[in-house]
């Protein structure tokens, strides 16, 4: 079983970030060891959460019992998530510097803001995420606003553009940019009809899509369902990007459609053995 390394955020009452991935990997063939960044009761979008923010001495309290117990040296592949203070981000970046196996496979998901929120972790969060974890990633994954804001904080862009969501406008940024040394996945990019996962390397750029929502409410996790996915596929190692896109979009898509958008509601991890008892191929093309 391969084994995976988080740094996210634990909500004991909601399927999302470190505690949807606690109970998805293993479905998918993986062991989880979490460091959290927070100990919510539910998330903070149903109401008050309870619980709070991990303080930054307990945060590296626990990063030291893990260090001596080798998690993160036998880890096959490496993900950070949420973050409630530049501090854990700063600590995040020392541990994977300092003991992260040559080899792992590092995903930075970006978790910053969205649109009609904006940014909604703290400004020397976002700063430090940018900053300090993203030159270590060999995976990047964002949604499109996340992109957008990583763009407009390294100084290649002034304000997100209208067109922030459009595959065509996320491929023409990234059209011969030498900086992508890894992969980056972004979330969450229309092309016509259907919504998507757009998938960038030196190589190029693909985008795999799928029906949208069939009602107005799109539940809470998807996007870390979409981090578990990746961080199983990068587990087996690095892959090339348009394989990736597949592999992701075959799982996604079904488990997708098999949610209701009826009303406000989570990530149903019931619907996952129906979903994946015959996936359809997922379409990859490239942009």
């Amino acid at each position: 079983m391969k084994r995976v390394f988080m740094i996210s955020s634990f909500v004991a009452g909601s399927n999302v970030g470190g505690s949807l991935a606690m109970k998805v990997l293993p479905l998918l063939g993986c062991e989880l060891s979490l460091l959290p960044t927070t100990m919510l009761g539910r998330h903070p979008g149903w109401g008050a959460p309870g619980g709070g923010a991990v303080t930054d001495e307990m945060f590296s309290g626990m990063a030291e019992g893990l260090v001596a117990n080798r998690v993160i040296e036998n880890a096959d592949c490496i993900v950070t998530g949420y973050f409630a203070s530049a501090a854990q981000v700063s600590e995040a970046a020392r541990l994977i510097a300092a003991h992260k196996t040559d080899g792992t496979p590092v995903i930075v998901d970006a978790v910053m803001g969205d649109f009609g929120k904006g940014l909604y972790v703290k400004e020397e969060v976002a700063a430090a995420i940018v900053s300090e974890l993203l030159p270590m990633a060999d995976i990047i994954k964002s949604n499109a606003w996340e992109f957008w804001e990583i763009e407009r904080r390294n100084g290649r862009v002034d304000a997100i553009p209208e067109a922030a969501r459009e595959a065509g406008a996320i491929k023409s940024h990234l059209a011969g940019d030498s900086r992508l040394s890894g992969l980056q996945f972004v979330s969450s990019v229309e092309q016509g009809e259907e919504i998507g996962l757009l998938g960038a390397s030196q190589q190029g750029a693909f985008w795999s899509g799928h029906a949208r929502a069939n009602g107005e409410h799109v539940p809470n996790g998807f996007g870390d369902f979409l981090t578990v996915l990746l961080a199983r596929d990068a587990a087996g190692g690095l892959k090339p990007v348009q394989k990736m896109l597949f592999n992701e979009m075959t799982v996604f898509a079904p488990v997708f459609g098999a949610h209701d958008f009826s009303e406000p509601s989570e990530f149903d991890v019931g619907v996952l053995p129906k979903a994946l008892g015959k996936p359809k191929p997922a379409r990859v093309s490239p942009l």
